[in-house]
């Protein structure tokens, strides 16, 4: 087995393993339990999903142990669900429409994005599939005439040979 060595898979690694060591301590288990206490009904704040939460914090939270540990304690951070929390660690929001819907499923967004594919109007839709449908074309195309000149020229290489 391989083990990558980038400087990103490192700075992952020694950062989930610093992270261990804050939630096996004392202190961690403590704040963890008050924050679980301000939250009894255990709702994600930025989809609604309702079970397991844990505290959301923005990448400033973890410059260091105690002002990890102060904003789960104090309630400054949000109630989030495991698919939010895992979503927010790549840069990634709940779709607001999906959310105002209700949606059994909820799709994920960058931060540029209003919403997801699947909550586009149809029309917005309909322009997407016709432009992917022209390039499509357009491709099929410069590939044909390629192939054209292709033939020409091996029909042309053919006739000087003999």
């Amino acid at each position: 087995m391989t083990v990558c060595t980038c400087p990103a898979s490192v700075a992952m690694a020694n950062r989930r393993d610093n992270l261990k060591t804050i939630w096996q301590s004392p202190e961690w288990k403590a704040a963890n339990k008050i924050f679980h206490s301000l939250h009894p009904d255990n709702t994600c704040e930025r989809c609604g999903r309702t079970g397991k939460i844990v505290p959301g914090h923005t990448s400033e939270d973890y410059l260091d142990m105690s002002s990890y540990i102060a904003k789960v304690r104090d309630n400054r951070c949000e109630a989030l669900c495991g698919m939010c929390n895992w979503q927010e660690s790549k840069g990634k929001n709940p779709c607001p429409i999906c959310v105002s819907r209700k949606s059994e499923v909820i799709h994920y967004i960058g931060q540029y994005q209003e919403e997801c594919f699947y909550c586009l109007p149809d029309a917005v839709i309909e322009k997407r599939e016709l432009r992917k449908a022209g390039y499509k074309k357009w491709i099929r195309d410069m590939r044909d005439a390629d192939n054209a000149k292709r033939r020409e020229e091996y029909k042309r290489r053919k006739s000087v040979e003999k």
